[in-house]
């Protein structure tokens, strides 16, 4: 499925979604949930949102899915594993975890995440890295 097709379409019956249904962020027919911000992010930078990403359980995902589907927070920037550089700070695609910007040089919130089993330490650490550029955080 192309981008346009998946913008126009729910992510879990597939049917097509109408300008009210995105709006008020639910399908009618199943009631999956609809991310308009993450669409409009999505048009604007397809590049971006049409990523294939490998989840821990070995599924493939395009980041718009994953976007649309959990409550991903910012405008997707980058993407490193299942880390997004987002414009809200550092969120993971996969479990929902995030780093607001301001919290990305607290060396013990970073600990605490590489300690995490799902994370891949140099997929984060890269993202990190990114982060802290993006969101000019020292």
């Amino acid at each position: 499925m192309n981008l346009n097709q998946y913008l126009l379409s729910c992510p879990s019956c597939r049917k097509t979604v109408s300008s009210q249904e995105i709006n008020q962020a639910e399908c009618s027919e199943c009631s999956a949930r609809i991310s308009k911000k993450q669409r409009e992010y999505a048009a604007e930078n397809p590049d971006i949102y049409t990523q294939d990403v490998l989840l821990p359980d070995g599924s493939r995902r395009k980041v718009i899915e994953i976007t649309d589907y959990q409550e991903i927070e910012g405008r997707v920037i980058d993407i490193y594993g299942v880390w997004a550089v987002t414009s809200y700070g550092l969120e993971s695609l996969f479990t929902g975890y995030f780093i607001e910007a301001d919290k990305l040089s607290d060396s013990e919130l970073i600990r605490n995440v590489l300690t995490k089993t799902w994370v891949n330490a140099d997929d984060f650490q890269k993202a990190l890295g990114k982060a802290l550029k993006v969101h000019a955080v020292s």
